[in-house]
């Protein structure tokens, strides 16, 4: 039986960029779709979530990503988004991870990040198929929720019901 090759949405308006990363992908086995532009991205949004991670670099087309996440969680749009951003962007990674991506890479001058890229789409993807990434997209009040359900209030720890879903 073939599983289906994961699918990845690459928003990213270099072109020399985004082909190079959509060729990486593809050669690790991906089915990859590019958007480099606004345009593009709009005709896509509403099929956003048929991908099994997004790919977004925080300068695409002029936004900053981060800013474009949060309209994606407001539409939502819900599949892991891992941000890429140019060298010498790292103090967006912490808004990057409070905003809730799944991963956070730097997108170097030689294209050296795309040999790890496929591991990390990989690993983000198991992750969410897995269950185990935040998130982003539930309220507050549902986090608290969620921990109030698995955490027994007098000894913080772990209860019965979540050992039962995390054990086989």
């Amino acid at each position: 039986m073939n599983e289906r090759p994961l699918r990845i949405l690459l928003l990213d308006s270099d072109s020399q960029h985004s082909a190079r990363a959509a060729r990486a992908l593809e050669e690790a086995g991906f089915e990859t779709y590019v958007v480099e532009g606004l345009q593009q991205w709009q005709q896509v949004a509403g099929r956003a979530n048929e991908f099994d991670v997004i790919l977004l670099d925080h300068g695409f087309a002029g936004l900053s990503g981060l800013q474009l996440l949060g309209e994606m969680r407001k539409q939502g749009v819900h599949a892991p988004v891992i941000v890429l951003a140019s060298s010498g962007q790292q103090r967006v990674a912490a808004s990057a991870v409070r905003a809730g991506v799944a991963e956070y890479l730097i997108k170097e001058p030689d294209f050296s990040h795309l040999e790890i890229l496929p591991n990390a789409v990989g690993r983000v993807a198991q992750a969410h198929q897995e269950g185990r990434l935040s998130r982003p997209y539930c309220s507050r009040e549902e986090e608290q929720l969620r921990h109030l359900v698995l955490i027994d209030p007098l000894t913080s720890l772990y209860n019965r019901r979540f050992l039962s879903e995390a054990l086989p």
